[in-house]
């Protein structure tokens, strides 16, 4: 059976990095896409969409045993994942503020709106530390020790860690089509 993990935080904490990691690993499927199945719009069909995910899964690797959705705005739903997916695993990423703000900042050219997305989106992330189902990642600890950062991972989805994660840009991805 294939479980579900999720990558969320604020956008801009290498959410994105982590998933090219993981989805290397012979066992984990990543969608080269954020899904947004849990968001609100998707309600309705989350179930569906879920279904279509893990049914990809099967398809891409016959030795799936996890299913890696990574959408940083989920950080405003894992109380209701949690709900509706009690075995999902979250992986909750987090990085400098200051860096945050800067990349959001750059992308989307107002100071204020990158201030507020980090506030918001790291008191969201706060509130599930004590979350069994969580897993806070710092990007800096990932970067500077990759190795143990995603062994800490693998042990908390339930694989191993595998040595092609560290070689992820050997693979190249169309993330969002691009």
């Amino acid at each position: 059976m294939i479980k579900l993990a999720l990558i969320t935080g604020c956008g801009h904490t290498g959410t994105t990095l982590l998933a090219r990691m993981m989805g290397v690993h012979s066992r984990i499927y990543n969608p080269p896409y954020e899904t947004n199945i849990f968001l609100a719009y998707n309600v309705l069909q989350w179930d569906d969409l879920l279904e279509l995910h893990f049914s990809k899964a099967k398809e891409t690797k016959e030795e799936c045993r996890i299913l890696l959705e990574k959408t940083p705005r989920h950080i405003w739903h894992v109380d209701y994942i949690n709900s509706v997916v009690p075995t999902a695993k979250v992986i909750l990423m987090t990085r400098n503020g200051r860096d945050v703000v800067a990349s959001l900042y750059e992308r989307t050219g107002d100071i204020d709106s990158a201030i507020l997305r980090y506030k918001d989106d790291s008191y969201l992330t706060i509130r599930q530390l004590d979350n069994q189902a969580c897993l806070l990642i710092r990007y800096e600890d990932l970067i500077s020790d990759s190795s143990l950062e995603l062994t800490k991972i693998m042990n908390f989805i339930g694989l191993e860690f595998e040595e092609s994660m560290l070689n992820f840009h050997d693979t190249p991805v169309n993330w969002n089509n691009q």
